[in-house]
């Protein structure tokens, strides 16, 4: 019983570090970025005049390639001046990592459970290095992963409600597009016919009534002919930004071995490697999970949250935030004194492993391998984990790893 009051006493001052640590690096995001009186608050202002800017002339600058209904919500927030729109976005960031913090641990049933804010802390510090990109540049991707744990939450229990969230992320950030057919193949029709009705209404409905039908269609075609550039051999050499893409990696690693065509040859050994990726992941994520356990589930969303990563041709640092949910499974069943010491160890390696990678890996031009390397790890324990749920004898849905009772 004291062990007991000491450790939700830990969880309490654990879960303040939480907050504590994500109003620090939303606090440095003015100053980082210049101050309110530069009026620019790095990427949500880049982004706000490149959207402004489609808006207007129904054309897409190159290397913007957000979808129309992510262009109008920044236009919609811009209406609101900067002070008020920038704020938003800054809380609305904020915001959504501790929702995604929640509800990772409520899709690992760690939720409230003994350890759960030591948990929440030790996985946020695990992933600190994406975190850290997202909120210097106040990008959107906590915004995007909020929602689509959210959704996921909501699959089994809300199925209209999971769908308009899903919908939400999709029209935000086009990479859990890949959540639609999972829904279907997982006889979830009621959630994935949601997520298509609301989406339609995002991505034709509201430009339409913006720009009018023609309009949108112009706006269109110059978002599809911005996307399908990111797919050229010499994209990672004209786009100006920190590309830590697979195609960038690949690039920098043939260019210092060889003069031959350096361009192709990164473009198809990229190519190579990203169908060799597609149907790693699409063979774990077919493995059966236990209907005994949560687990099963709660990988499959990680490892569809990881899936689109390495297919980007924009992969950026920040982007890799969507490993919180995969640290909060691993860093749960490494502390699980229930689990097999076999998967205890996997989960260990995978997290720490990772993590040293992002925190000490080399830089520009490297850092892209050492990124996609600790996200390798991170799917290699999950499948771990995924295939260990099948086993009734791993008690991984015991109440907390942190329990006093958990050893017997």
């Amino acid at each position: 019983m004291r062990s007991g009051r000491w450790l939700r006493r830990l969880d309490a001052v654990a879960a303040a570090a939480v907050v504590v640590i994500a109003t620090g690096w939303l606090l440095k995001t003015p100053d980082s970025a210049g101050g309110w009186a530069r009026r620019d608050l790095n990427d949500y202002t880049l982004n706000l005049r490149h959207s402004d800017a489609v808006a207007q002339t129904r054309e897409y600058a190159f290397g913007f390639t957000y979808p129309p209904p992510s262009v109008l919500f920044r236009v919609a927030l811009g209406r609101l001046g900067f002070e008020i729109g920038g704020g938003t976005w800054i809380a609305l960031s904020g915001i959504s990592l501790l929702v995604a913090i929640v509800m990772s641990l409520k899709l690992a049933a760690r939720w409230n459970s003994l350890g759960w804010g030591v948990l929440a802390l030790a996985a946020l510090v695990s992933v600190k290095y994406p975190f850290e990109f997202e909120f210097k540049f106040l990008n959107c991707n906590a915004m995007f992963l909020a929602l689509v744990l959210a959704a996921a939450w909501q699959v089994d229990r809300r199925p209209t409600l999971a769908g308009f969230l899903l919908s939400l992320s999709v029209a935000l950030k086009l990479y859990s597009v890949v959540f639609i057919p999972w829904l279907f193949l997982t006889k979830r029709a009621r959630v994935g016919t949601a997520t298509l009705v609301f989406s339609i209404w995002w991505f034709v409905a509201i430009p339409s009534l913006f720009w009018g039908w023609n309009g949108a269609m112009e706006v269109y075609r110059s978002w599809m002919h911005r996307v399908w550039e990111t797919g050229t051999d010499d994209f990672p050499i004209r786009y100006d930004a920190y590309l830590v893409s697979l195609h960038a990696a690949t690039l920098a690693a043939v260019s210092r071995l060889t003069d031959f065509h350096p361009l192709e040859t990164a473009l198809w050994l990229s190519r190579f490697l990203q169908a060799l990726w597609v149907i790693g992941v699409v063979v774990a994520l077919s493995v059966r999970r236990s209907h005994q356990c949560d687990l099963g589930f709660a990988t499959d969303v990680a490892l569809l949250l990881l899936l689109p990563l390495p297919l980007s041709g924009q992969l950026q640092p920040h982007h890799a935030i969507v490993l919180l949910t995969s640290a909060v499974l691993l860093v749960s069943v490494a502390a699980d004194r229930d689990a097999l010491t076999s998967l205890r160890v996997l989960a260990t390696i995978a997290v720490l492993g990772a993590f040293l990678l992002m925190e000490l890996g080399p830089p520009r031009p490297w850092r892209g391998i050492a990124l996609h390397a600790a996200i390798v790890l991170h799917v290699l324990g999950l499948i771990g984990l995924k295939a260990a749920a099948r086993k009734p004898a791993i008690a991984i849905s015991s109440p907390s790893p942190f329990s006093p009772t958990a050893s017997r």
